[in-house]
C-alpha cells in the first residue's frame, strides 16, 4: 500500500449484473494509508462490506465444531467410525476412491466448497480409525472438494458466473472439462494412495514404540483435535446409540440433498452456510437426545467444542485483513490494470498463461470465485478477443487460477477453518500439498496450451 499508487474503475450494469468498466481506469492521487488501519484491520473487517460473510463463517465454524463434539461424546461418531472400519477394513483403497469421487463431485458439479467443512471432522475420524492421520482426512475431504471446484464441470460460482460475463452459453464446453475432471481425479487418487501407503509402512514402527514427528502416536504428529475419541463415556445404551446413528445418517442425507437443490437456486444458494449450520445443530441435538444424552451434557459438549475453535476465528480475521487493506488502500485496481497491460503484450498461449497467473495471484487477496469473476472477467473477455484465444479458454484459465490455489494460500478462510477444526498447522498442510499443487500448476498450463491448439469454444 506504500509502494503501489491507488486507482479506480467505474462499474456498470450488464444484463442486470454490476461489473467494472475495463476502459474506465483512473489513477488517483496517492495518499499514505494510515498505519493504524493496518494494525486494526482484523477489527475493521467486522465493519467492512465483507462483515456479514465473516460473521457467517465465524458462526459456522463455532456451530459445526460444537455439534461435532456433541456427536462425538454422545457416541454417534464412534459408531460411525466402527461401522465404516468394519465395512472397509479389507477394502481401504475402495473407500478412498469413493470419498474422493464424492467430494470432488460436490465441488465440480454443484460448486460446494465452504459447506464441506462440516464433514471434515467425520473424514478425519474415519481416517484415524483406519490407521491413517488427520492429513489423510483433510485430503479425502477438503482437498478433494477444492480440486473438484477447480476442475469444474458445471460449478455455478466459477464457470457459471464467468461464462455469463463472457457472453458464453451457460456451462458450454463441458465435454473438455469432464476430461480434465477425470484426469484430476486419477492424479489425486494416486496421490492419496501413495500417502496412505507411506503411513501404513511407518505404522509398524509406531506400534513398537517409536513415536512419529512431534512425539505423537498420530503419524502426522498433530495435537489432539476434531476426530479424536470422545472425552466422556456415552450415557446411552448400545441400542440407543445405533438408533441415533441411523438418525444422524438420515440427517446427513437430507443436508446433502438440500445442498444439491440449493446450488441450482440462486435465491437460496447464498444462504446455504447459515442454513446448513442450523440444520447441523438441530441434527446434533436430536441425535444426542436419541443416543440417551441429557440436555445438560449436550450443552456442555457443545460449549466445549465451540470454545476449542476460537483461536481459528482470529486466523479468519487476519486472512480477511489482507483483502481489507488492499481494497481500502485502493491499490487492487492498480494491480489489475498493470497486469492487464502486461497481458496485452502477449500472444495466444502466453496471453492465456498470463491470465491464469493474474487470477492465481489475485486469489491471494480475493477468495470468492464469483466476486473475482465480476472483477477480472470484464477485462479478460475483450483481451481474449484481441489476443486471439477463445473466450471459453479465458474462462478455463479463470477457473484454474481461482480454484487450485484455494488449498494453498493461507488467506483462504475455508482452508483456515478446516485446519483449525483438525488441529493441523499450516506448515504441515503446506508440506503435504505442495507436491500435488506444483503438479497441478504445470498441468493446468498444459490444459490451457491444449485449449489454445484446439480452439476450445464455441468461441
Amino acid at each position: 500500500s506504500y509502494t503501489v499508487p491507488p486507482g479506480s474503475y467505474e462499474s456498470a450494469m450488464v444484463d442486470g449484473v454490476e461489473v467494472i468498466d475495463p476502459d474506465s481506469y483512473e489513477r488517483l492521487d496517492s495518499g499514505d494509508f494510515p498505519v493504524w488501519k493496518i494494525i486494526a484491520a482484523p477489527v475493521l473487517v467486522l465493519f467492512s462490506s465483507d462483515s456479514l460473510i465473516i460473521i457467517v463463517i465465524t458462526l459456522f465454524i463455532i456451530f459445526v465444531s460444537g455439534s461435532i463434539t456433541v456427536l462425538q461424546n454422545s457416541g454417534v461418531i464412534p459408531e460411525l467410525i466402527r461401522a465404516t472400519a468394519e465395512r472397509f477394513a479389507e477394502h481401504k483403497r475402495i473407500l478412498i476412491a469413493i470419498l474422493v469421487l464424492i467430494f470432488m463431485a460436490f465441488g465440480a458439479v454443484m460448486g460446494i466448497f465452504e459447506e464441506v467443512v462440516l464433514l471434515v471432522p467425520i473424514a478425519i475420524s474415519i481416517s484415524l480409525s483406519l490407521g491413517w492421520d488427520r492429513l489423510t482426512g483433510l485430503g479425502l475431504s477438503i482437498l478433494a472438494a477444492g480440486f473438484g471446484f477447480s476442475a469444474a464441470i458445471s460449478n455455478p460460482f466459477s464457470i457459471g458466473v464467468a461464462q455469463q460475463i463472457a457472453g458464453l452459453p451457460l456451462f458450454s464446453g463441458a465435454g473438455f472439462r469432464v476430461i480434465i475432471f477425470a484426469v484430476t481425479y486419477v492424479i489425486l487418487l494416486v496421490f492419496m494412495f501413495a500417502y496412505t501407503a507411506r503411513i501404513e509402512a511407518r505404522r509398524p514402527a509406531l506400534e513398537t514404540g517409536e513415536s512419529g514427528p512431534g512425539g505423537s502416536d498420530d503419524p502426522d504428529g498433530s495435537a489432539k483435535g476434531a476426530g479424536d475419541a470422545p472425552a466422556f463415556a456415552p450415557q446411552g445404551s448400545a441400542g440407543q446409540i445405533r438408533s441415533a446413528f441411523r438418525i444422524f445418517l438420515g440427517s446427513l442425507i437430507f443436508i446433502v440433498m438440500y445442498l444439491g437443490i440449493a446450488s441450482g437456486i440462486p435465491a437460496i444458494s447464498g444462504y446455504s452456510m447459515p442454513i446448513i449450520a442450523l440444520l447441523f445443530v438441530i441434527s446434533a441435538l436430536i441425535t444426542g437426545l436419541a443416543a440417551g444424552t441429557d440436555l445438560r451434557r449436550i450443552g456442555k459438549y457443545f460449549l466445549s467444542g465451540s470454545l476449542a475453535v476460537l483461536p481459528g476465528v482470529l486466523l479468519i480475521l487476519m486472512a480477511a485483513s489482507v483483502k481489507n487493506i488492499v481494497v481500502e488502500s485502493r491499490i487492487l485496481y492498480t494491480i489489475l490494470n498493470e497486469a492487464a497491460g502486461i497481458i496485452r503484450g502477449q500472444q495466444n498461449f502466453f496471453g492465456v498463461a498470463a491470465v491464469y497467473l493474474l487470477v492465481f495471484v489475485l486469489n491471494l487477496f480475493v477468495g470468492s470465485a464469483s466476486a473475482k469473476a465480476l472483477l477480472v472477467m470484464p477485462i479478460i473477455t475483450p483481451l481474449s478477443d484481441i489476443l486471439g484465444f477463445t473466450r471459453q479458454t479465458a474462462v478455463l484459465a479463470f477457473s484454474f487460477g481461482d480454484g487450485f490455489s484455494n488449498l494453498l494460500f493461507p488467506t483462504n478462510a475455508v482452508l483456515l477453518i478446516a485446519l483449525g477444526i483438525s488441529s493441523v498447522s499450516y506448515g504441515k498442510w503446506f508440506k503435504f500439498v505442495i507436491p500435488i499443487q506444483a503438479l497441478m500448476f504445470f498441468l493446468s498450463l498444459g490444459w490451457l496450451y491444449l485449449a489454445t491448439l484446439i480452439g476450445y469454444g464455441p468461441y
